[in-house]
């Protein structure tokens, strides 16, 4: 067979180049590679060579007419030109359509939707309010229900758990410190296991105590801000110490007034000056939060809540206070009944009375927050009927 009976073709799709027989121009053919079916063109002519304009000294700038034939050769190659850069824009944008093609029956194959246009994130109707959860400080059966359902979730009740046990361990250990050094015979081995095991009770508080306090903070923001699903992030040991910090700075600026009455008057003016820590130290610490600054225990807008919220606080107060007798009064029946000989068996249930008090405790200043956030909306006149 002549080469003259066969010519080179080139897929418009792939670029495929294919050897086709000059017999078959204009029947179809399909492309081995991306099966494209299409017709066998006729071979492209030779182009002629422009006829070459030789520059001499008496036309240097070859301002004389060129030669028609030549002029409309160099057309011809301007036309081939912008047509080879169509029919090129047109392969491309095929092979785009079958790109997505495929991709498209590649996820219809492998079971993912197509992916829809991206909805705007923030509709014009769009309340950040509605999302939030209303967390009155009120005594009702729904109130209670709210509770009860707030602390039945799974993660809550195992913090819970491991906080009672972490706790139970460190007064465990706290107990044996003090047995040691008071019971038996003082002599240096006793005296060296005494100073070991307040060692390790003193970092077993320091850490036990630190998760304690930054769930307490994480429960009194959650509920304060109305967030609808507690959360619990992944703190580093050091962001627990400094909650930790925040919350005894809070407790300092508390027993400032029970330090200034044992003090400067009476000791005894002291211990009754240590109540107004009670008092004080919600205060302290919700300003401390909306201010963000350890260092000024003062919002206008806390302080302003007494005048306008004063129902809710008062409620807040006998709540807390009737609580946290009854936890003392439990404790102290435990230790008559049980003397200090079997102490070790009540330091479970103390220790759940403890985190229990605590987590409630941070319910309800949560909900005392929520309340003096909504005096923004002007809804004072609600709350307080």
């Amino acid at each position: 067979m002549n080469q003259s009976d066969q010519h080179i073709i080139i897929c418009p799709l792939c670029a495929c180049r294919i050897t086709a027989l000059t017999k078959d121009i204009g029947r179809d053919i399909k492309c081995p590679d991306c099966f494209k079916v299409f017709l066998i063109p006729k071979p492209t002519p030779k182009r002629e060579e422009p006829q070459r304009i030789d520059l001499n000294d008496e036309d240097p700038y070859a301002l004389k007419e060129a030669d028609p034939a030549a002029e409309e050769a160099i057309k011809e190659i301007g036309r081939k030109t912008i047509a080879d850069a169509k029919h090129q824009a047109q392969v491309d944008a095929q092979r785009h359509e079958l790109s997505q093609t495929k991709q498209n029956a590649f996820d219809e194959l492998e079971g993912h939707a197509p992916k829809k246009a991206r909805e705007s994130l923030t509709p014009e109707d769009y309340d950040p309010r509605e999302s939030l959860v209303e967390y009155p400080l009120t005594i009702t059966s729904a109130s209670i229900k709210q509770d009860i359902h707030f602390f039945s979730d799974s993660a809550v009740s195992l913090r819970f758990l491991f906080m009672v046990l972490g706790l139970s361990f460190t007064m465990y250990v706290f107990y044996n410190a003090v047995f040691f050094y008071n019971y038996q015979p003082p002599d240096f081995g006793t005296m060296f296991l005494s100073l070991m095991l307040s060692i390790i009770t003193t970092l077993l508080s320091v850490l036990v105590i630190s998760f304690i306090i930054s769930a307490f903070l994480n429960i009194c923001t959650s509920v304060a801000t109305g967030t609808k699903y507690l959360e619990w992030p992944e703190n580093s040991m050091i962001d627990r110490i400094m909650e930790t910090v925040f919350f005894g700075i809070a407790i300092c600026y508390g027993a400032v007034p029970a330090g200034l009455l044992g003090g400067i008057i009476h000791p005894i003016l002291g211990l009754f000056g240590s109540f107004c820590t009670l008092f004080i130290f919600p205060v302290a610490y919700l300003s401390m939060l909306e201010t963000g600054s350890l260092f000024n225990p003062y919002s206008p807008h806390i302080f302003g809540s007494f005048a306008r919220l004063p129902l809710k606080w008062l409620l807040f107060y006998i709540v807390t206070s009737c609580l946290a007798a009854m936890m003392a009064v439990c404790i102290r029946v435990g230790i008559y009944l049980t003397g200090e000989e079997k102490l070790p068996y009540i330091i479970i249930p103390t220790a759940a009375l403890i985190v229990s008090y605590t987590f409630v405790y941070a319910l309800l200043l949560g909900k005392l927050g929520w309340e003096c956030s909504k005096l923004d909306d002007g809804d004072s006149d609600d709350l307080e009927e």
